[in-house]
């Protein structure tokens, strides 16, 4: 090959200059690809059925998460001696009795009706029903713990499957980082 007479530009002569660049752009653009991803935090996992749970973790995990959120629900959601008064804090289709341990008792208050799940299986929100709707900003079901308002549980559709998620009330999916911080609430 020839190299390039002075004031003429060959291919070979931009040739590694280009590369170079084009190199240089392109290790670039994936750093910021890279930090981007990595400052998106991780949505928290939203157990509602059996399925949900087994799609992510495998049976015994399922089994020891849902007995961790059934005693922690047991411990943490409203319970009252009356059904009258339960249905007037939280609504007919929220007040079931209460069971502890498997056994039912005189008690009345909501069912779990999903886990949120944070950084770890360890790391659970047992999430029921409200009576109040009005606070859910994206037309789910308004979701509390411990008498807190928690968000708004919905679900969407992706490649056939339901994919339940809790939005809060600032519009966004909680994430996992946040369930820690909601239960120290």
């Amino acid at each position: 090959m020839t190299p390039a007479a002075p004031g003429e530009t060959g291919r070979h002569a931009v040739g590694p200059r280009v590369a170079l660049w084009l190199g240089i752009l392109a290790t670039a653009a994936l750093a910021v690809y890279a930090a981007v991803r990595g400052l998106a935090p991780a949505p928290a996992r939203v157990l509602v059925t059996a399925q949900d749970c087994l799609r992510a973790y495998d049976e015994p995990q399922c089994k020891a998460m849902v007995d961790k959120a059934l005693s922690l629900h047991d411990s943490t959601a409203p319970s009252f001696t009356e059904r009258s008064t339960c249905v007037l804090m939280l609504g007919d289709a929220a007040c079931r009795p209460v069971n502890e341990g498997g056994v039912e008792t005189a008690r009345f208050g909501p069912p779990l009706v999903a886990i949120l799940v944070g950084r770890s299986t360890d790391d659970l929100l047992p999430l029921y029903y409200g009576a109040d709707d009005r606070r859910a900003p994206t037309g789910g079901r308004s979701v509390y713990f411990h008498g807190h308002y928690i968000g708004s549980l919905t679900s969407s559709s992706f490649g056939g499957a339901d994919l339940p998620q809790v939005i809060g009330s600032d519009g966004q999916p909680i994430t996992a980082a946040a369930v820690g911080r909601l239960r120290a609430h």
